[in-house]
């Protein structure tokens, strides 16, 4: 089963982070910096142009984005652990994405 990181092209080719060939510790490793550097340029955004609230959105929305990434690459696997991960990611990003959705709209708000 692959993910969307299969089929995006940056160019001219895969584009190679978003899809380890691997499980290894160093894949892991490489992944959890790609999502705490996504996570702290959204948390930085959040903050420059909402305040608290924006920066809580962007943390929640970089969050629920990653989360909602790994739900569709394992959604369609007959394996039971698979669909298992797939399952619990997608409740977090929905969460996740309620949640940032709250903060940005409650940012929008102290802005006006």
């Amino acid at each position: 089963m692959q993910g969307m990181g299969a089929y995006a092209t940056a160019m001219g080719g895969k584009v190679e982070f978003l899809e380890p060939v691997d499980a290894s510790p160093e894949a892991a490793l490489r992944t959890a910096g790609i999502v705490s550097l996504a996570a702290a340029v959204a948390f930085g955004a959040g903050l420059a142009l909402g305040g608290g609230w924006g920066a809580m959105s962007g943390i929640m929305l970089s969050g629920s984005g990653f989360n909602i990434y790994r739900a569709q690459k394992w959604w369609g696997s007959p394996e039971p652990s698979e669909k298992h991960e797939a399952v619990v990611s997608a409740i977090f990003g929905a969460i996740g994405l309620a949640a940032g959705g709250y903060s940005a709209y409650k940012a929008y708000q102290a802005k006006g």
